[in-house]
């Protein structure tokens, strides 16, 4: 399944915030009207190189920041998801 350049955005930041595969496959749900599955987010991040237990905070800040500054999302995401999560 080819997925679109805003669900693997989406995905990626809510995932690199601190939110696990099952609560990211709600909010998505939410956000575009479509369920997703939690293969299908897995899917997603498994193939988006980004390894989140390998990445510090600090880390995972610089990413997010590079999201927020290039948005993808039409405003879906709310600006405080772009902060790592505690």
């Amino acid at each position: 399944m080819r997925h679109s350049d805003k669900l693997r955005f989406m995905v990626i930041v809510l995932w690199l915030h601190g939110y696990s595969i099952g609560n990211i496959g709600v909010r998505i749900s939410r956000a575009i009207g479509a369920r997703y599955h939690n293969d299908h987010i897995w899917s997603i991040i498994r193939n988006s190189g980004f390894k989140r237990s390998r990445m510090s905070p600090a880390d995972r800040q610089i990413v997010l920041d590079e999201l927020k500054a290039n948005r993808l999302d039409d405003g879906a995401i709310k600006d405080w998801v772009f902060k790592v999560g505690t």
